[in-house]
Parts: C-alpha cells; sequence; structure tokens
C-alpha cells in the first residue's frame, strides 16, 4: 500500500504492537530509525539514495509515534530494542544494518 507521500507502507506486527513501516527497495536491509518526536518522514530524502546504493531500506514509526500503536506500560530501552529485533526477523532478512 503506497502512504499519502508515495512510499510502500507495511503495518508489521510485532512484540505486541503494530508499527507502520515504509519498506522499499532490495539487498541488504537498512533500518532507519527516528528520534523524539519524530516519524519516518524524518528519512524521507535518505531512502531513494539508500534505495540506489543497494539497500533494502525500512523505515518505522516508532511505537507511539505516527501510525504506529502504543505499548501499555514504561518505554523501556529494552523493550524498544526488543521491538526492533523482532522487526527485523519479521523481514526474514539476514543481513541488516541500524541507522
Amino acid at each position: 500500500m503506497l502512504d499519502a507521500a508515495g512510499r510502500h507502507e507495511e503495518h508489521i506486527e510485532t512484540n505486541g504492537i503494530t508499527l507502520r513501516t515504509i519498506v522499499e527497495g532490495d539487498g541488504p536491509l537498512a533500518i532507519l530509525l527516528h528520534g523524539f518526536p519524530r516519524c519516518w518522514y524524518l528519512w524521507r530524502h535518505q531512502i531513494d539514495p539508500l534505495k540506489e546504493a543497494g539497500f533494502r531500506v525500512a523505515v518505522p514509526d516508532q511505537r507511539g509515534y505516527g501510525a504506529s500503536s502504543r505499548q501499555n506500560g514504561s518505554r523501556t530501552t529494552t523493550s524498544l530494542s526488543s521491538q526492533l529485533m523482532s522487526l527485523d526477523l519479521q523481514m526474514h532478512l539476514e543481513r541488516k544494518s541500524f541507522i
């Protein structure tokens, strides 16, 4: 499905939440992570150059931001790491980079 910016959007279930994730390209996975209080759109200018360099680019709205669901309870670094590693496993790719 294309989002309003014309990007391929997937909703990926991971560890009890749903992450809206822009996914484009083929090759080793590069996961781009935004900071507070942003969303995937922060990375919009980096997606095409990374695709052209041969990467599959995944840019999730982290939990509680944009169109991703919110998690009940505390937001710890451990729970964030767990959700991102689960996202990685959902995408079925062995090689990846977190940016």
